[in-house]
């Protein structure tokens, strides 16, 4: 049996695999170690994005006054304006959601009805006949998709409930983890580092920090653009006199996160509540979308994001439907970072190996 460095690496990595497997197909070990991975994947995720918003206003202060007031200034001032923008858009938005779940059944109707419309147009028979396209079917299956999603909003009660425990744990939960990270978050470096001998000392750090940017600057990046595309589509939506236009653009807003499938995530239920309009409503809605991420990708990211990525726009698609293939939206939003965190470590380490193996 081969016995090279290489060999003993692919071992220990098919010996981890092969324990991860039978760990799985137990149970009572795999379960519990699931759960609890679970449990605190979301508030150390939602902790992450919260500290990396902080960190700069934090760093800035420390160097006037010590470091736990100047979190609490952070946390004093960050109270402040979620209070103040509560204040302002609660009320409209609870207006819009409250008409939006009350007439939602009505709208389904008004869709099936366009749809039943368009079925009975001559020119559509015409082509229909001529190119043997079953319209009569495309409209069944629609009229089926759309009474499947009203039965899941309607019946989705439970979830709900959940959703709102859940997010009072978090509510509890995350303050406390983020003003650990930003207090002792600098000592978490020096422990990585006992793990790696001293004359790598100076590759992990560089690698940290290669690392610690790009994540910094994906998470600065989004918050920022998606805010800019919410604000951008909610004045389109306005413009053309769309209903329910702040909710809607507070959707494309949060989908935006979504690299490039984002606003198509978005416009499926704009589009749906558009034809209760007109179809013409429905064609600007799109253009709107598409401007709207024109401008996002081609003006504003490349300005706040940069290079720092460094991916082809292909690579991120890919990447994107994977990772929703994988674990949903939470793997859509989450691939990204993850992927540029390991071409990083990849690509570090290609470097270390190399220089070790000239110098010996």
């Amino acid at each position: 049996m081969p016995q090279g460095k290489w060999f003993r690496i692919g071992y220990a990595i098919v010996l981890l695999l092969l324990i991860a497997y039978l760990a799985s197909l137990v149970d009572y070990i795999f379960n519990p170690v699931k759960a609890v991975l679970g449990a605190i994947f979301t508030p150390l995720l939602l902790s992450g994005i919260i500290y990396y918003m902080m960190r700069p206003a934090v760093k800035w202060m420390t160097k006037k006054i010590p470091i736990v007031f100047s979190i609490l200034i952070v946390y004093i001032v960050a109270a402040g304006l979620l209070f103040l923008g509560f204040q302002v858009l609660w009320t409209p938005i609870r207006e819009q959601a409250v008409s939006l779940v009350e007439n939602f059944p009505s709208i389904i109707r008004s869709v099936q009805k366009w749809l039943e419309s368009v079925q009975d147009a001559q020119w559509l028979s015409n082509f229909n006949e001529q190119e043997h396209f079953n319209l009569e079917e495309l409209t069944a299956r629609a009229t089926d998709m759309f009474s499947q999603i009203l039965n899941n909003v309607m019946g989705s009660v439970t979830a709900v409930i959940e959703a709102a425990a859940n997010f009072f744990l978090l509510i509890a939960l995350v303050p406390f983890i983020v003003f650990y990270m930003l207090k002792d978050g600098h000592k978490f470096e020096s422990m990585l580092l006992r793990l790696f001998p001293k004359r790598l000392h100076k590759d992990a750090k560089l690698t940290f920090q290669e690392i610690d940017t790009a994540i910094y600057s994906f998470i600065q990046g989004k918050i920022v653009t998606s805010v800019i595309v919410g604000v951008l589509v909610y004045c389109g939506y306005l413009l053309i006199g769309l209903p329910y236009a702040m909710i809607l653009a507070g959707v494309a807003a949060i989908t935006n996160i979504i690299p490039y499938l984002g606003p198509f995530i978005a416009g499926v239920p704009t589009v749906i509540v558009a034809l209760t309009v007109s179809p013409l409503a429905a064609i600007e809605v799109c253009i709107i979308l598409l401007l709207s991420n024109q401008i996002e990708g081609n003006l504003i990211t490349p300005k706040i994001i940069g290079k720092s990525l460094n991916m082809h726009p292909l690579t991120i698609i890919i990447l994107v439907v994977g990772g929703g293939a994988i674990l949903g939206i939470m793997g859509m939003i989450i691939v990204v970072p993850v992927y540029a965190i390991l071409k990083i470590l990849f690509l570090r380490g290609i470097d270390i190996y190399r220089r070790e193996k000239k110098i010996s």
